[in-house]
């Protein structure tokens, strides 16, 4: 029966994609262009009536400039065409006709100065927060990594970017889903042209993925050989290197290109946690534990890419990662009592070894445009195994000492493929496609010792999507309507409609947009691993295979004005996925920390950033709220975890004569509740910076002072039905930094492919 509704529901789609296309059988195309032949993106075309000027159909430019226009009538009509920063221009035009526009930059001549009007540095087009980087002291920011720290709305901790209210971000570059996040690193922020942030994705992106960023970069034209080198050498407790080495080669068609990195990081962790067990006996225990890691990353990527004709184009990326000999250490002192009595000492050292063997990763693409259709083909492939060696020793006052052993095995491959079709179509775009994934994990724990049970767990899963979504551009406003289907089947099988909806709209200099979007976030594998990790003999950290997946509906308002943005967010979460504790079946003594599914959480989220320029001073500030409402049980009680948080930036960029750059940035965050956990620490930092540009920007150099107040500190306390957990942590955050970076004939890559597997691969 089933297969019946989809099979007509199939029909239905193509009959529409049919009667559709004959409706517009009579159109107008085009392209528009600036001055320096660049296609313009997000132009806005209108089609007026030439009796009285009235709205007859609209639309906007896409990424390669061109648009189209349905016509009801063989007539002549006047073609209106704008874009901020440009000038407007009209012309006449008929049914069946190929126009290409040329907008003139928007100058205002004074006698012998000629004042070019620059575009906004921050406007909503397209469903999306822009933000421009080009030609703003963002350009001189450094990386990639310290360009998207300045941006509205986006936060940065340990790596990991998220939007204000509405979690981690799939970043994509040029179109490509970022795989690693040195891609980040390795990027220059003066290659950056602008960075658009979309807060409700639409159905092209997997339902999982709940917010967006962009980063498009500098078109720069030349051949023959670039190449661009860069040290940074960081200095806190520890010390710290990152060397890279990119290579490109272009000639006629022919794009090839490689890279090569290789880190050097050192971390200090120093860890007090508190626990308290509310069983038939009450147990505490006080944890005192330093944590050392020493890391080796090495990546090299090679890559080519081949322009067929000015219709088409392939490509093949393969990437090549490794770390042979990561280690962790750690002491551990702990204070255990029972009732308020005294009842062992525990005294724990730790020596942890990580063999990341050769990680293979392919990516192939396949771009193309037939007349009115344009083809999007990409496929990844991945190989990876990783094997872990632990030793604890530990050594107790009243009971017998003991050495855990163990070791970890996991073994991922993934195959993966994604194809999206765009058609024009009644004066908008529409697209829809494809895309399959097959996952398979296989994850291997040894205790000799039988301490913790031996586990052998393998995880297949396959998961299917289809979608469609449709835009275009209506009298008032621009519209954006989507659908996106998933079936995943694993031991447990779902399937699940992804709706999403949007409208933007300008008066005057106004800009705003109201979305709603349904999404997913799926548990990472690890989380669903039977494994169980040894902590000390009172605690233990297991995965729970019966995770089930979030869903979580978003109703999203934002909004542009000169250099003002804000955004207004309403969440619901049903079965979140919560860090919890548990007390063992057997022994309640011992804590199992873990993942467990919650009900429902409601969350509110609103930002405001202002960002003028005066003068050479280039102010950034956002202030910002996140609320909650949940409801945790708590040794006997009902807690309510609604307390607010409050957060704020205030980022400083001066641009002084000669290529100097200064920057001073200071980040708040107060008290407040997140989930099940009361973060009981406000937290202040400060960072600063200055750059010096030498031959033309051939060569920079850039020294960062971070956390300079040493304020990146970590105060959670965890509540859960029988046990609280207060965690502090306190890191070697304080840090002196110091980049060179130089090219020389520095051509960017033409590669396209965007990648099928990227939230997949962040599961793994």
């Amino acid at each position: 029966m089933k297969q019946v509704v989809v099979e007509k529901a199939s029909i239905c789609f193509v009959l529409f994609l049919f009667i559709q296309a004959i409706a517009s059988a009579q159109v107008i195309t085009g392209t528009v262009t600036d001055e320096q032949n660049q296609p313009i993106e997000f132009a806005n075309i209108v089609l007026l009536s030439p009796p009285d000027s009235s709205f007859v159909q609209g639309t906007i430019s896409h990424e390669n400039g061109s648009f189209q226009l349905s016509v009801p009538h063989q007539d002549t009509y006047i073609l209106k065409v704008s874009s901020v920063g440009y000038q407007t221009i009209c012309k006449n035009t008929q049914a069946g006709e190929t126009i290409s526009l040329t907008l003139p930059t928007d100058a205002v001549m004074l006698g012998e100065t000629t004042i070019i009007a620059k575009r906004p540095d921050y406007q909503i087009k397209d469903g999306s927060l822009i933000t421009h980087i080009e030609n703003s002291i963002l350009g001189k920011a450094g990386t990639g990594n310290d360009v998207l720290k300045h941006i509205p709305g986006i936060q940065e901790k340990d790596g990991v970017f998220t939007i204000f209210g509405k979690g981690t971000a799939a970043i994509y570059i040029n179109g490509r889903e970022m795989r690693d996040v040195s891609e980040l690193d390795r990027l220059n922020s003066a290659e950056i042209r602008q960075v658009e942030v979309i807060t409700n994705p639409g159905a092209r992106y997997g339902a999982e993925v709940k917010a967006v960023i962009r980063i498009k970069t500098i078109k720069r034209e030349g051949e023959g050989i670039g190449i661009d080198v860069r040290s940074t050498w960081g200095k806190s407790e520890n010390t710290r290197l990152n060397e890279q080495l990119n290579v490109n080669y272009r000639h006629n068609n022919l794009d090839v290109f490689g890279t090569f990195q290789y880190v050097h990081n050192e971390f200090l962790l120093t860890r007090h946690i508190s626990q308290n067990v509310y069983v038939d006996t009450l147990w505490q225990q006080k944890n005192a534990m330093k944590e050392y890691t020493q890391e080796n990353n090495y990546r090299g990527e090679i890559g080519m890419n081949y322009q067929i004709n000015d219709n088409q184009s392939l490509g093949i990326r393969y990437s090549l990662a490794t770390a042979p000999n990561n280690k962790v250490w750690y002491k551990a002192e702990s204070d255990i009592r029972a009732n308020g009595n005294y009842y062992d000492y525990l005294l724990s050292n730790s020596y942890s070894s990580t063999e990341k063997k050769p990680a293979h990763q392919i990516n192939a693409y396949y771009a193309a445009t037939f007349g009115k259709l344009s083809v999007d083909f990409n496929a990844d492939a991945l190989w990876s195994k990783v094997n872990t060696i632990n030793e604890i020793r530990e050594i107790s006052r009243e009971q017998e000492s003991r050495t855990v052993n163990s070791t970890n095995r996991i073994n991922n491959k993934l195959y993966a493929g994604k194809v999206i079709f765009g058609y024009p179509m009644a004066g908008g775009n529409l697209s829809f496609g494809s895309e399959y994934t097959s996952t398979r994990r296989n994850d291997v724990f040894i205790n000799p010792q039988e301490i913790l049970p031996t586990t052998d767990s393998y995880i297949k899963e396959d998961r299917t999507g289809v979608f469609a979504e449709y835009n275009r551009f209506i009298r008032f406003a621009y519209l954006n309507v989507g659908l996106r289907y998933e079936h995943v089947s694993s031991e447990r099988s779902y399937d699940n409609f992804f709706p999403n909806l949007s409208l933007a709209t300008q008066i005057g200099k106004f800009q705003t947009q109201l979305s709603y979007t349904t999404k997913t976030k799926r548990p990472y594998y690890h989380q669903l691993s039977s494994n169980m990790s040894y902590m000390n003999r009172f605690t233990y950290m297991s995965g729970n295979p019966a995770l089930k997946p979030e869903t979580i509906h978003d109703l999203t308002l934002s909004g542009s004005y000169h250099w003002l943005q804000f955004m207004i967010s309403y969440q619901r979460e049903k079965d979140a996925i919560l860090y919890i504790t548990e007390q063992h079946e057997k022994n309640p003594a011992i804590t199992i920390i873990t993942h467990r599914n919650f009900h429902r959480i409601d969350n509110f989220s609103t930002f405001v950033t202002a960002a003028p320029t005066i003068g050479c001073w280039h102010p950034q500030l956002t202030v910002g709220i996140q609320k909650q409402w949940a409801k945790v049980e708590h040794n006997g009680e009902i807690l309510s975890m609604n307390k607010p948080l409050f957060i704020g930036t205030f980022n400083n960029g001066i641009r002084l004569p000669h290529d100097w750059t200064l920057g001073l940035d200071m980040t708040f965050q107060s008290k407040g509740d997140f989930q099940n956990i009361y973060l009981y620490q406000n937290v202040f930092m400060m960072n600063a910076a200055i750059t010096k540009s030498f031959f033309n920007d051939r060569l920079s150099l850039h020294l960062q002072g971070i956390d300079l107040t040493h304020g990146r500190r970590d105060g959670n306390r965890i509540f859960n039905k029988q046990m609280s957990m207060d965690v502090d942590n306190i890191s070697d955050s304080r840090e002196i930094r110091l980049t060179a970076r130089y090219k020389f004939n520095a051509s960017k890559s033409k590669y396209k492919g965007k990648g099928a597997a990227g939230e997949e691969l962040k599961r793994l």
